[in-house]
């Protein structure tokens, strides 16, 4: 490996490193970019070289997170094999990180989540777009057909509801187990699209058995 790519990659990884270090010291509001860069012993400038601010930093960790988790549904169910179960078992992997992992939750709750944002254009190839297609393959499988805009609303609606239900679980303002909130937060936009409740029910409790047997501490440990 080149010296130079070596060091470089070396670099952002210690970014990360210290910053999720000090979002478990401080919280993710408490932090500024000048820590980051002074513990990780770089210059403001070569901070800003590999991430356009503090919140790009977020978005990698989150980004190199959802990436993982689906790789990883990918692999225990290829999605052309089963669609909904691959996407559930995505899903619920993800959102039970989130739930009883304390980096993620102080970065879920305290900084801006990729999915915050709507989608501006599905044909853009982001985190977004890769969720908005996946949505759209399981549901032209069970043989619905929806136009984009629909397509559009159905992703904008399924972020939402799940940030909402998941914040405020995290928050203490909702009293909703793990299970419950992941059969919530899918329930809506599945059996909405003329997809059969027991299906559904089928591939969502798979799912979260299989999720539940991740060891997460292992899994989180090196995403980057």
């Amino acid at each position: 490996m080149d010296m130079v790519y070596k060091k470089s990659i070396e670099t952002r990884r210690k970014i990360l490193s210290v910053t999720k270090e000090l979002v478990l010291q401080k919280g993710w509001n408490n932090i500024s970019v000048r820590d980051i860069a002074e513990l990780a012993g770089v210059k403001n400038p070569l901070l800003y070289y590999y991430f356009r601010n503090k919140q790009g930093i977020a978005d990698h960790i989150f980004g190199s997170l959802i990436l993982k988790t689906l790789d990883y549904a990918e692999k225990e169910v290829p999605f052309k094999d089963d669609g909904m179960l691959s996407h559930f078992l995505y899903v619920s992997l993800y959102y039970r990180i989130l739930l009883e992992n304390e980096l993620y939750q102080k970065l879920y709750m305290e900084s801006t989540h990729p999915f915050d944002s709507p989608v501006e254009n599905v044909d853009e190839y982001d985190l977004n777009y890769m969720v908005t297609k996946q949505f759209d393959e399981i549901i032209k499988s069970y043989g619905a057909n929806l136009d984009n805009a629909t397509l559009k609303a159905y992703t904008i609606s399924a972020f939402s509801v799940a940030t909402s239900i998941f914040r405020n679980i995290i928050a203490g303002n909702l009293e909703l187990g793990y299970k419950e909130a992941m059969f919530f937060v899918t329930r809506f936009w599945i059996l909405s699209a003329g997809i059969d409740e027991k299906i559904f029910e089928e591939k969502m409790n798979k799912a979260i058995e299989m999720a539940l047997q991740v060891d997460l501490e292992s899994f989180v440990s090196d995403e980057d």
